[in-house]
């Protein structure tokens, strides 16, 4: 039985813009620099077989213009003649300079299979892995990419039919990259659900390790499956959880089945190390001796968070323990080469997710029916189906649906769910509610990336917070406030993308006819104060719109954004504005 820690968002007020009043129309233009793409760019679009939503929001918005989060100016895309370009901007005349040719897909890439959009991801500084689409991965060594080099592959294989690569990230030993691949399935037809189109979203969390020579060994760590998209994929620091946020639930397919990550571990099941039960009050772990020992030969030692079981001088079963434990009423037994360890809970009726945290030994939860019960009855009245009478003064003003524009319809229900690498189930749950999904960025190499969800009529940036091994707290604070944008997004239902730079300091939306909307705050000159008539109020910046025209007839199929640039990618051209 495991306990899931939700939490909810709570919104910083003092962020929030209460004298908002609009966006004044600036006449100010943006210097524009374009430059043809040869061949044009590579961009698929679904078959006969593609057409559930599934895949008509996975071709439609696929973004294939990729940003480098160790360098913001650094923007590439793929050619329709498999080449990887990079930008080469030229910081004198802020244009771009020419499309410089860094990496090439081999052979495999003018495959006629079925198969996805190409990607690119930087895991490290001097690390890229690239997908082509259709089942082939590429590590490849790109060295400082500050100065533009060639790159070298290092890796390739056919790692799965065809996928898209979501998020990728080095955890802190060795050569190891963790990858999310992304796949479109058909679903079972006993576990397709009313109203679904028979296919569904997979998830597979893939880890790489290189070994000796030029070989990488890779596990399948754990696969997702769930009947909508994901919005919001990330791996955390040290790779030991997964975040998902998405319109419906996904569930881990094939627990049993997934090989975890660890040394003694090679992707075959086995018995457990051990077993462990809890009650309200204590916890046990139990285990038998391989060989015939004495008391004598049993160490145990205890602290508030720590456990460690020796068997003749050598430690078989070691590390953090979940909660704390009382250690001076810690007792164990040995009785027919069975190790029996009973520790009582400092906080009684919290239930453990497992027994310890880093240990590499393989432990089993022995439910005890008691405690369940015991749970269960307490959580009774949540599912109830009697009507909960309360009196009329009790309730609290509720969203009259009917004061609603056509555009503020809300959605299902979000969650921010973070996986736990070492056993695949959900640790901790954020409610985001039914509100819009506006964008996700990274603002920081060694953060998780932000996410931006509509409240009210703003829109409201979060920043998860990775938890901590000692408190486990999961939360996502409020760190930025667009005002108004939830509503303006809602309205404008041509749009193609909506981004922000890591700055925050502007927002852009970007429709398919290659229209831009610019959104940002700009301070008066110094000394310049403007007043409103009606409120007497002062303020010394205003909130402006800019309106770009890129005059292109072709369709938009990235965007970028970086402090000073706004990347726009169409079918045969890389445009770039100047927001200064």
């Amino acid at each position: 039985f495991d306990m899931i820690r939700t939490n909810e968002l709570r919104v910083d007020r003092s962020l929030l813009i209460d004298n908002f009043e609009t966006y004044k129309l600036s006449l100010e233009k943006f210097p524009i620099s374009k430059e043809n793409i040869p061949g044009g760019v590579r961009t698929k679009q679904p078959n006969d077989n593609q057409y559930s939503f599934l895949h008509h929001k996975e071709f439609s918005l696929h973004n294939h213009l990729y940003g480098d989060k160790w360098n913001e100016n650094g923007i590439y895309l793929i050619t329709s003649e498999g080449s990887v370009k990079r930008a080469l901007i030229n910081l004198q005349t802020e244009r771009i300079f020419k499309l410089d040719d860094v990496w090439e897909f081999p052979y495999q890439y003018n495959s006629n299979r079925c198969n996805f959009n190409a990607s690119v991801t930087f895991p490290t500084s001097h690390l890229a892995v690239v997908s082509d689409g259709i089942g082939y991965l590429y590590i490849v060594d790109t060295s400082d990419r500050t100065n533009p080099t060639q790159w070298k592959t290092l890796y390739c294989e056919e790692v799965l039919v065809s996928y898209s690569l979501l998020e990728d990230q080095k955890s802190d030993n060795s050569r190891k990259l963790h990858c999310v691949l992304h796949l479109i399935e058909t679903t079972g037809e006993s576990k397709t659900p009313r109203r679904s189109s028979g296919y569904e979203t997979v998830l597979k969390w893939i880890v790489f390790k290189e070994g000796s020579g030029s070989s990488w060994d890779k596990i399948l760590l754990c696969e997702f499956r769930g009947h909508g998209s994901p919005d919001y994929v990330a791996l955390e620091k040290g790779c030991q959880g997964l975040y998902l946020i998405s319109d419906a639930e996904f569930q881990v397919a094939n627990t049993a089945k997934i090989p975890l990550l660890s040394d003694e571990q090679n992707g075959t099941c086995s018995e457990p190390d051990y077993h462990w039960q809890q009650t309200k009050e204590d916890v046990k772990v139990w285990f038998t001796t391989p060989d015939a020992i004495e008391k004598t030969d049993v160490r145990v030692s205890a602290t508030f968070n720590f456990l460690d079981i020796a068997l003749k001088d050598t430690s078989f079963l070691s590390g953090t323990l979940c909660q704390r434990i009382d250690p001076e009423l810690t007792l164990w037994t040995l009785n027919n080469s069975k190790v029996v360890v009973e520790m009582q809970k400092v906080e009684p009726g919290v239930v453990w997710t497992n027994l310890l945290k880093n240990s590499s030994k393989v432990g089993k939860e022995v439910i005890n029916e008691e405690f369940v019960a015991e749970i269960h009855e307490k959580l009774a009245h949540l599912c109830s189906e009697n009507e909960v009478k309360k009196s009329i003064h009790s309730y609290t003003a509720m969203l009259n649906s009917g004061e609603m524009e056509e555009c503020d319809a809300f959605g299902e229900t979000r969650f921010l769910s973070r996986f736990q690498a070492i056993n695949s189930k959900i640790t901790h749950k954020v409610i985001l509610g039914s509100e819009q999904w506006l964008f996700s960025v990274q603002l920081t190499s060694d953060e998780l990336p932000a996410f931006c969800i509509r409240r009210d009529v703003d829109g409201i940036l979060w920043q998860p917070v990775q938890p901590q091994m000692d408190n486990d707290i999961f939360q996502c604070t409020h760190i930025h406030t667009f005002p108004a944008l939830g509503y303006i997004a809602a309205s404008r239902q041509d749009k193609k993308f909506l981004l922000t730079p890591s700055s925050k300091s502007y927002v852009a939306i970007i429709n398919t006819r290659g229209h831009v909307i610019v959104f940002r705050k700009t301070n008066l000159s110094s000394g310049s104060v403007l007043r409103n008539r009606k409120t007497s109020t002062t303020t010394d910046s205003l909130f402006v719109q800019n309106l770009v025209n890129l005059e292109t007839n072709s369709q938009v199929v990235g965007a970028v954004a970086s402090d000073q640039y706004l990347f726009v990618l169409t079918s045969d051209e890389l445009i770039m504005v100047n927001i200064k």
